[in-house]
């Protein structure tokens, strides 16, 4: 078995270096410039990629064996390097942030208040995406602090200030790999294995985590850490993290009241509930207080995220949304709406939907009180299908690493099949025809076999 998994990381190892010869045009949001040949050959690819992937998934299924871990880990290794060496194929995100960063270091503005579409002759702007351009920052304070501290390190250097952010999410990938393997020795230690392999072998990951460099993957890193501290009962801790996550990229704001509630199920003494409560709320205002202080200007600042939280498009609508947005185009000459207006129709509705399945989860919660990591998956999951209407195959990274911790029926399927919905999509473009097919896909395959394949795949449970 050691040879066919040695051999099957191999064939992957190559597959991932043929990605090299994509051209990449910048300025550009997501995806190459594309003709024909470029579709197939990174079509074949991606095909390699999720066939040997899946080949290794079933060779080391009822492996136990720790030797073939670190021939894994090993492996991910190999391909993250890999990865790093190649130019961002699939986004120009990474120049988006050191431009963001250089509005404080390089012109000494607030870059919560102040957009880079005003420094053309700066060195990066041919590099960043135009389309977010007008926009001031977005993210939280932690990633925009640590921006700043890559831009003062790597100054002007185009070499440097790519490598710093490439080596941020090599070493944020390999922490991740850290907790699961660590939370899994916890939850389920036969598990370990296939996990480790089900993340780290991963093509749409390592694709998006390593070479396009996205900031949501150290986002679901403080989640993943935070989950491990909270099943070691390091509950102030685990809370700090969560912030950490959420002053990263704001959406895990949403994780806090699950983590909230099943804390308050895990300490039963009244008495200690309280002590808990009352410190982790003085160290976690603390901790945003310091780091929202030296941009602070106001409540201006949030405008970035304001602006960015109405950006849709038909698209690229999630699987509920793309449903909304169809039937209420069908009804376009009866009800004389403007595209514009169906978008804000279809964005109201999605909002309402994942805050149906949202409360309706933490109603679970109270109840039953069970699976922690299954809960925390569900909401991220949750808010893609249902509230997502500007959806990028990147923001897969937020439920794909807690979806390889849980061991249910149909989830390495899961796992499996948005993997392969997130490459696809740079092929074919239109992210909510691939889910529509896919939906229709389970629901033969469920009304064919008479098993239910919906639970994993709409966040019910």
């Amino acid at each position: 078995m050691r040879t066919k998994i040695i051999i099957l990381g191999l064939i992957i190892s190559a597959l991932f270096a043929l990605l090299a010869y994509i051209p990449f045009g910048f300025q550009s949001l997501s995806t190459p410039p594309l003709n024909d040949h470029i579709l197939i050959y990174f079509f074949l690819i991606s095909l390699g990629l999720l066939i040997s992937y899946f080949a290794a998934y079933r060779l080391i299924k009822e492996e136990k064996s720790q030797r073939i871990s670190k021939i894994i880990v090993l492996f991910a290794l190999i391909f993250s390097v890999i990865l790093i060496l190649i130019p961002s194929i699939g986004s120009a995100d990474v120049f988006n942030y050191i431009f963001r960063a250089r509005i404080q270091t390089v012109y000494g503005e607030n870059p919560y208040l102040v957009a880079t579409e005003g420094f053309k002759s700066d060195l990066f702007y041919n590099f960043s995406p135009q389309e977010w351009n007008y926009l001031p920052m977005q993210y939280g304070p932690l990633w925009t602090s640590l921006s700043i501290g890559f831009s003062y390190l790597a100054q002007d250097s185009f070499f440097w200030n790519q490598f710093l952010y490439k080596l941020l999410a090599l070493l944020t990938n390999f922490g991740i790999i850290y907790f699961i393997w660590k939370i899994l020795g916890i939850i389920n230690p036969d598990y370990r294995i296939r996990g480790i392999l089900l993340y780290a072998w991963n093509p749409l990951i390592l694709f998006e985590a390593v070479n396009n460099v996205h900031n949501d993957l150290l986002m679901i890193f403080f989640v993943v850490a935070a989950i491990y501290f909270f099943l070691k009962k390091k509950y102030l801790f685990c809370l700090l993290l969560l912030l950490f996550s959420v002053l990263v990229k704001y959406i895990t704001v949403l994780l806090f009241p699950v983590f909230l509630l099943f804390l308050w199920k895990e300490i039963i003494v009244p008495g200690e509930r309280i002590k808990i409560f009352i410190k982790a709320a003085a160290i976690l205002l603390v901790a945003a207080v310091l780091l929202y202080l030296p941009f602070w200007k106001g409540t201006g600042i949030f405008q970035g995220l304001a602006d960015q939280s109405k950006i849709a498009s038909y698209m690229n609508l999630s699987l509920f949304p793309s449903f909304l947005f169809n039937f209420i185009l069908s009804l376009k000459s009866i009800l004389t709406l403007t595209l514009d207006q169906i978008m804000k129709i279809v964005s109201i509705g999605g909002m309402i939907a994942f805050a149906i399945i949202y409360f309706w989860q933490l109603r679970l919660i109270k109840q039953k009180g069970d699976d922690f990591v299954h809960r925390n998956f569900l909401i991220l999951l949750g808010y893609i299908l249902y509230a997502a209407c500007f959806l990028q195959p990147w923001y897969f990274l937020w439920f794909l690493p807690l979806a390889v911790l849980i061991d249910k029926k149909y989830f390495p399927e899961f796992v499996f099949l948005f993997t392969l919905i997130g490459l696809l999509s740079y092929v074919f473009i239109v992210m909510s025809i691939i889910l529509i097919v896919f939906f229709l896909a389970l629901l033969f395959l469920s009304l064919t076999t008479k098993k239910n394949y919906f639970p994993p795949f709409l966040g019910f449970h």
